[in-house]
């Protein structure tokens, strides 16, 4: 999408939120069709992105993609994230870019990209009409800090445990993830290593995750399997080293009457090959006619057919 106009949104938070928005003069489009990016990338070289503005176009939705915090062209410091201020920021986004409060949504998450939408329509659930996973990760903050004890992070590990079993407490107790006060990280000790370094497949710098953003992952964390109120089709590479494909059968129940899940072989994690394209296609175009077949029904949710299926194109 590197040749998309980018505009920028601020938001409650202070963050300048960086995104690209298409919306039909032609009345009235089925559905605000929103990509979100996974950890480390952006919309603005992403296959997927581009594919999700053509689809788009193709079944008369409007269009958003944006950046999160302290990525790609909004901007900001890795020690300022909290998943809190990620949801937060993309619900405010996403509320001043439909077109009114019946515009319905679905949402498109690539890796980390999954739990921010599904937290999203957990916050978000009257708007949110459909959940579309591209190698779909939840809850990965328990592999990281496993990978971080195994790599000496002993420490830091044990101080984020604490901090995050602390927020997940207080999740349970006050109720929801957002809030002004979510929005910052808690502090570390100033003995303790900041982040966890951790090699990249993708780039020739290792990631530097901050403890204090894997901390506040825990009060985000997610009943699994997912048990929402609408559509959700999630694609997987058979072959995908970073989060394997078996994560993905713990985030749909076996039997959800509204999951589909497809495994694309020979694909890896990031699915942009041409097979793994073309099962996303596939996999937005059924979430978006279960949308409409839905809402010319009643709420009452009917069969969707098998809930796993596999694509060997």
């Amino acid at each position: 999408m590197t040749n998309g106009c980018i505009s920028r949104f601020l938001t409650t938070s202070g963050t300048h939120v960086a995104y690209t928005a298409t919306s039909l003069s032609r009345p009235p489009p089925c559905a605000l069709l929103v990509f979100l990016p996974g950890l480390n990338s952006t919309f603005t070289d992403s296959k997927k992105a581009t594919l999700m503005c053509q689809l788009a176009h193709r079944h008369n939705c409007d269009f958003l993609a944006f950046d999160h915090l302290a990525h790609g062209a909004t901007g900001g410091r890795w020690s300022d994230v909290t998943m809190a201020r990620w949801v937060d920021d993309a619900a405010e986004l996403l509320a001043s870019k439909r077109q009114d409060a019946a515009q319905p949504m679905v949402l498109v998450g690539a890796s980390m990209g999954l739990w921010v939408a599904a937290l999203l329509a957990e916050k978000l659930p009257d708007a949110v009409k459909g959940i579309v996973g591209i190698g779909g990760s939840v809850n990965f903050h328990h592999r990281w800090l496993k990978d971080a004890t195994d790599k000496g992070y002993d420490n830091e590990v044990k101080w984020a445990m604490e901090q995050g079993r602390r927020m997940a407490i207080q999740r349970e107790t006050e109720g929801g993830l957002g809030g002004k006060s979510l929005w910052r990280p808690p502090q570390m000790q100033k003995d303790l290593r900041p982040n966890f370094v951790r090699p990249s497949r993708y780039s020739s710098e290792p990631y530097a995750i901050p403890f204090p953003f894997l901390a506040s992952l825990f009060r985000a964390q997610l009943s699994l399997p997912l048990s929402l109120s609408c559509p959700v089709g999630l694609v997987h590479g058979h072959v995908d080293a970073d989060v394997p494909w078996q994560e993905a059968l713990q985030i749909l129940s076996e039997d959800a009457p509204d999951g589909c899940l497809t495994l694309v072989s020979g694909e890896g994690h990031r699915l942009s090959g041409e097979s793994g394209l073309a099962a996303i296609e596939t996999t937005v175009e059924w979430v978006l006619n279960r949308m409409h077949a839905d809402s010319k029904r009643n709420p009452t949710k009917t069969s969707a057919g098998s809930p796993l299926r596999d694509s060997e194109t």
